[in-house]
This record gives C-alpha cells, structure tokens and sequence, in this order.
C-alpha cells in the first residue's frame, strides 16, 4: 500500500487544496512560512502522530472558510492481495481504497472524540456511515505507519533509554529476538535466581541482612497480622536496557578514543538521529494474521529538512539514502521531505512530478504541482518554437536569406537537438544553482549569464532594498530557452519577468522575438528588451565573443565606463518589471 494523492479542506493556512500527487519520493518546496509544515502536520493528525488542536489548526477567520469542517482525503494504491481484503464496502475503485478523516465537524455523525473518525469511500462522492473497520485509532485502522523526523531534534530523544525513543525499541527488539535461545540469558536467569536465594541469607561483616530487615518490620506489624517481604525481581530485558544498557561512540580519527556525542558537530548528530529512526522501522516484527485480513505493510516518513547542518556533499549522500529506501520491492515505504536546499530539488528533477511546491497569497497557501498528464503538455508546449519556425519556411513573405538560418535551426544542428529532446531539458539544466528560483518569490528569466551575473552583483554591491524583495536571476542559457521556463513557471504558479536582447530584430532573430512576446503566460509580469543589446544599453565595447560578454561587462565596470546614470536607469529597469 502507498498513497497515491490527497486533498486537504481547512487546515491552518490551507482552505481547498488541489488533489496532491504523491509518488515513492516527493519534496515539499517553497519559502519560508508558505505551509509546508502545514501539509506534513495534517498526515500526522491523520496517523495519530499529533493531535488536532481547533484554535490551532482551523483557519483564521481573516481566511475565510466557507464552512466548519476540517478534513483530509486520502487516496492509497493497494497491491492486489490487499484489496482482496478489504471490506466489500470499500471495493469501489480497483486497487484502491480511499478515506476521509474528520478532524472538525459539526456533524456528530462524521465526528465523535474519542475515535479515529476515518470513513472510507463507497463510490465517487459517497462516504460511508460507519468508521472504516470499525476503527477506534489509526493502528486499528490498519492504515500503516509514519515516521517523523522533525527540523529540530536533540540527540538525547532518539539515543536515551530511561523512555521511550528508537534506540531502546531497536535494542529491546534484537535483546527478546536474541534472549529467546540465548545460553547466555539462560545462565544470567538462573544465575538470578541461586542470587536471590543466597542473597536473602548473607549479612554483612558488621551483622546486617535481608532476613533480619524482615524480622525487624515485621515485629512491627504483628498486631495488624499483616507480614512485610523483599523479593529481588528475575532479570528481564527492559531492565538490562534501562538501567544496564550504554552505547558509546568511538572516533577512529582519535585512534578509538571514546568521545561524548554532544562534543561533534551538529551535522553528525542530526546523520545519527537520522538513522535510528529510518533503522526502526526496520527493527519491528512483521505484522501477521491467521484470517484474511487487512493488514498492509506500509510506511511514511516524514522528514522536516533534511538538510540541515550538511554541507553539499553530505546533502547529496543522505539524498541518495533516502531514495533508496523507496527503490527497496520488499519494503512498502514512501517519503516525503520538506526543503529549502537547491540540491535535494536538483537531485530531483528528472522526475518533475514529485516536487510539490507552496506559496502563500494573502495568507492563503497555494500548492502547484506538475501532473504526468500536464507534464505531457509541458513538453508539447515547448517544442513549439521549432513548429513556429517551421511555418516561416512556408511563408513567402519570409526572406530567402532568413529561411537560410532557420532550416540550419531547424535541420540537424545544436540548437535542433535542443529543440527537440524535450523530456531531457530541465533534468540537463535546472543544476543546484538554478533550482534556487523554486524557492524565490519572484524570478527574472536573464537571456544569458551576463544580464544576471551583473545584477546579481549590483544586488549585494548596491541595490539593497532590491536583494530584500528575494528576487532569483536565472540566466536562461539562451533565448532559444526561454520559452521553456515560461511554460514551467506557469504550471508551477512562480510569477516572472524577461531581460532579452532585440538583436535589433535581424534576421531570424525577429521571429524569436515575436514567439517570446506571443507566449506570455498569466504569471508573466513584464518582457524587458534590449535593443540591441546589454552592452549596446550600457553604452560599453562589444566582447568579440559571446562566452566573454560577462567578463567584458565587468572589465568596463571596474574601470569605470559605466555611468551612474546607466547604473541607476538598469535598476529603474528592474524595479519595474519586479513589481
């Protein structure tokens, strides 16, 4: 069992959500204070993990809501054995069962505390009357299990064994596998017992004993007729692992010398506590049951940015371990991660459809999300450019010179190929460093690196209050491209503007231009041109080549050939098509 997709109704700063997609690994992106937490705090109201609080987690009335429910919906995908069990109620979708869980509600029918207030669906828009599976909790409900690993953790919860915490469970789980034919806890059983015998007899050298304790409470008690024992308990595993139990962490760079843990680094703990909660779900006994019965092996873990105090290359390898847990066929497990880190995205993106990414607008969060079917479309739209051009070649009204350039376009060179294999465009292109625009709120799409590098320096340098509107450059790699970020900004609600050359509309280059300005989106602001182009704007030496624009552009810079009067009309520029 997985979960395939769920929607959310009234939860905090989440009024109707769409229905959100959820694949084996999927990412939660956005700014801070968007609703990320929000959605992994609903899955954990629905596991039972936390509890719904009404002043808490219903919206604010500035919000508006249109009603006094607050619930989930959840779709899951079941493998065929386990749809087999089901209840006959719940057998409406094939290989599927969906729930809804109330956790607000006016209606005392959907609503009771004291219960787990989770119905299943019947059919398309009918929700059963009775709990599903008659289910007092989530544990009975037989829905799996999650595991949540939180933003902030202290080592001492995962690794204490005075409670409960995920070293103790693994411990205690191998000790009973072990201590079941275990010599050694046979022997330390009747070693206890021949103790507490002969312990109960042996006084100490200056004439104390247990005995005599005895016989002197009891003298005490002889008129109450009630008699006063000590028995010394036989030895079980919890005590070996509450009271007997150590762990020790050895540094091999200190040739094996014993070190606190609180001595590392904030990094190391966060890896540890890391893997003793992915370790105990490993750690469990399979769950088993002589009836036919709905009992599915699946787990969610929820990880609150797991990024936090690793630098890039160990981002990159706690990112692979945490793919590779749902690539495992035996182990039904799907994660889900809330990030700020460019890595985990870029890591991500030759499968757009598991990254989730929320806004706020006006309180309200807004959550976009690349389907497989508008993904599809995505592709599709991108590849109009080249059709574009194509019609030019059938226009008589296109320059014979022109269509010279567009055939060469069209027809076999790098940028046909770049034209063409869609599905591998933004998994070549969107690295660590251009997947910062998910996390922007605003982006301006730069034509190439010269246009964005020079901003970007004028932002830290000069235009501060700029740099504070959390505005991304991202440098397009070529007008050919840009297109492409429109449509996937679009899909992904990112609001956006253009800097371009004109080229002064030479040639082929008109035609580019008049694509661009056709295919604007509803989150496209402004498309700024020009003419002809960033240096000709900046009134500088044209670079004698295309791969040295950027370093032209400081050069005159640095020695003062660009005016403050240009310095102050590019960040007019900026502030307008920002706004």
């Amino acid at each position: 069992m997985k979960i395939r997709s769920l929607k959310i109704h009234n939860f905090r700063s989440i009024l109707d959500s769409p229905e959100i997609i959820f694949n084996d690994f999927s990412l939660l992106v956005g700014a801070n204070n968007v609703g990320k937490s929000n959605l992994i705090d609903v899955l954990r109201i629905l596991y039972d993990d936390e509890k719904f609080d009404s002043k808490r987690d219903f919206p604010k009335v500035s919000l508006k809501p249109t009603d006094n429910e607050s619930w989930v919906d959840v779709k899951y995908i079941l493998s065929e054995e386990e749809y087999k069990n089901l209840p006959d109620y719940a057998k409406k979708f094939t290989n599927k069962l969906r729930i809804r869980k109330y956790f607000k509600s006016d209606n005392s029918e959907q609503f009771k505390s004291g219960q787990s207030n989770i119905f299943a669906y019947e059919e398309e828009g009918v929700i059963s009357k009775n709990l599903f599976h008659g289910a007092k909790n989530v544990s009975e409900a037989k829905l799996g299990r999650i595991i949540f690993i939180p933003s902030v953790n202290k080592t001492e919860d995962v690794l204490k064994t005075s409670g409960p915490s995920p070293l103790r469970q693994i411990a205690t789980f191998v000790f009973e596998k072990v201590a079941k034919k275990s010599p050694a806890f046979n022997n330390l059983e009747t070693a206890f017992s021949s103790f507490e015998s002969d312990f109960s007899t042996e006084s100490s050298s200056d004439g104390f004993s247990i005995k005599d304790l005895i016989v002197d409470v009891n003298k005490h008690l002889e008129e109450w007729q009630i008699s006063f024992g000590i028995n010394i308990k036989k030895i079980k595993i919890d005590d070996i692992i509450k009271n007997l139990f150590e762990h020790n962490w050895k540094d091999d760079n200190l040739d094996g010398e014993v070190i606190d843990i609180n001595q590392y680094g904030q990094g190391f703990q966060r890896h540890i506590i890391y893997t003793l909660i992915k370790l105990s779900a490993k750690y469990v006994d399979k769950r088993t049951s002589s009836k036919k019965e709905f009992i599915p092996e699946f787990t969610l873990i929820l990880f609150e940015e797991p990024e936090a105090f690793l630098h890039p290359a160990q981002q990159e390898i706690l990112h692979a371990g945490l793919k590779e847990i749902t690539s495992d066929g035996e182990e039904q497990t799907q994660v889900l991660i809330s990030t700020h880190s460019p890595i985990f995205v870029s890591r991500n993106i030759d499968d757009l459809t598991s990254v989730i990414r929320l806004q706020k607008e006006k309180g309200n969060t807004r959550i976009s999300q690349i389907t497989e079917i508008n993904e599809d479309i995505l592709f599709g739209e991108n590849a109009k450019l080249l059709d574009f051009l194509k019609t030019k070649l059938t226009e008589t009204s296109t320059p014979a010179d022109v269509k010279s350039e567009i055939k060469n376009i069209v027809n076999g060179t790098d940028d046909s190929l770049k034209l063409e294999e869609e599905s591998m465009r933004y998994f070549l292109w969107l690295n660590s460093e251009r997947c910062s625009l998910f996390f922007a709120d605003f982006v301006i799409i730069c034509e190439g690196a010269s246009e964005k590098i020079f901003v970007e320096y004028l932002f830290k340098s000069k235009w501060e209050d700029l740099r504070k509107k959390r505005i991304y450059l991202l440098d397009a790699g070529g007008k050919y491209n840009i297109h492409r970020y429109m449509n996937l900004f679009e899909l992904l609600c990112i609001s956006h503007s253009i800097l371009l050359d004109s080229d002064g509309d030479r040639k082929h280059q008109k035609y580019i231009n008049e694509f661009i300005d056709s295919n604007k989106r509803p989150q496209t602001r402004s498309i700024h041109k020009f003419n002809p182009d960033f240096e000709n704007f900046l009134t500088i030496t044209p670079a004698k080549r295309p791969d040295k624009k950027p370093l032209n552009v400081f050069l005159h810079f640095r020695n003062g050939k660009i005016t403050d009067a240009k310095i102050n009309e590019l960040k007019e520029i900026i502030q307008r098509i920002s706004t």
